[in-house]
């Protein structure tokens, strides 16, 4: 019954789905010792040596090495815990920070306005404005400049002397102290949905690809593509490459929306015919593979009803030349994909 967690210096936390917090690990500044009432908490936050819980009406409650928090204790939307310095966002966009500055790191540049998340590092802090650019502050190891263009981001985290940030196409951009290769992003740089930095590591949660074709699934027109490597039809193989197209679908997912669709026989015939051409004209079908498909589509014993792929909207009719799939962005509804 977790929702979040959180890791610090040597500790750990972990809040459940009650609102109350589960600590353990070392606690020789009582970084664990969860005061009461442990419960109502929203999220959690752990620093070198200290805890943050914040509560859902708005409040921190800290523990540990740096017991504090600065008043008003109030309005508080979210967290973040650095070595020895903290961060609390409020719900007007400003940052709030407090502990340990030698470095700057509770020092927020103006304007402190329009922040939507916040991070903090050993002696550094990010904030993330609401048009998508960063702002770091506090102590420099290249991890306080931000790589141009400093645009499109939408999430930050931050390790000891390195920073992340997650742009909206779903790339990583990291930068600061690289030891242990912790700002080299590995390839391909694409379809990451969250970033977390530890000490001198980095990780990158990516979108979800339920169909293992490399495609996922908000780009994907066919969440359960056939991905056999041949082209068979009703058991026939025909020996043709079963090409992957940028959509997310494949040859076969097309021809089973043929299928799908046909009235007749004679209906799917065409509908591969038609496909084979196309492809052959696309480049992704040699011109001696078109007869073998055509002649497995000849010998299949169908249409049958209720293909691999999504049907139409309710009111949008669909051709035999046109398989019933969702549009993926940027392709019109019986184009190929580029």
């Amino acid at each position: 019954n977790f929702v979040a967690v959180a890791a610090g210096g040597d500790h750990s936390l972990g809040l459940k789905a009650d609102g109350s917090i589960v600590a353990w690990g070392s606690n020789y500044n009582g970084q664990i010792n969860v005061p009461a009432p442990n419960a109502g908490f929203v999220a959690v936050a752990a620093g070198g040596d200290h805890s943050l819980g914040l509560k859902a009406d708005g409040s921190i409650v800290a523990w540990g090495e740096k017991d504090f928090v600065p008043a008003p204790n109030a309005d508080f939307i979210a967290v973040a815990a650095g070595y020895r310095h903290s961060l609390g966002l409020k719900a007007d966009g400003s940052i709030v920070g407090w502990g340990y500055n030698r470095e700057g790191q509770t020092e927020v540049p103006a304007p402190n306005a329009d922040f939507v998340a916040v991070a903090t590092g050993w002696g550094h802090s990010l904030g993330l404005k609401a048009d998508g650019s960063i702002v770091e502050w506090g102590w420099y190891y290249g991890q306080t400049n931000v790589p141009a263009p400093n645009a499109d981001f939408v999430a930050v985290a931050a390790g000891y002397f390195h920073s992340l940030g997650l742009k909206a196409d779903g790339s990583i951009v990291a930068w600061g102290f690289n030891g242990s290769g912790q700002i080299d992003v590995p390839a391909p740089n694409a379809d990451f949905m969250a970033v977390a930095a530890g000490g001198f590591h980095s990780l990158g949660i990516k979108a979800p690809d339920t169909d293992g074709d490399g495609v996922i699934d908000r780009k994907d027109a066919c969440l359960d593509s056939d991905l056999a490597e041949t082209l068979v039809i009703d058991g026939c193989d025909s020996g043709a490459g079963n090409h992957l197209f940028d959509d997310g679908c494949t040859m076969a997912d097309r021809i089973a929306a043929c299928a799908a669709d046909a009235t007749q026989h004679g209906d799917f015939v065409s509908c591969v015919a038609q496909l084979t051409h196309d492809w052959t004209d696309q480049g992704v079908l040699a011109p001696q593979d078109k007869g073998p498909i055509q002649r497995c589509a000849a010998q299949a014993s169908l249409p049958l009803r209720g293909g691999a792929v999504d049907q139409p909207p309710q009111g949008e009719s669909a051709s035999p030349l046109a398989p019933r799939m969702r549009t993926p962005k940027g392709h019109s509804r019986g184009q190929p994909p580029s």
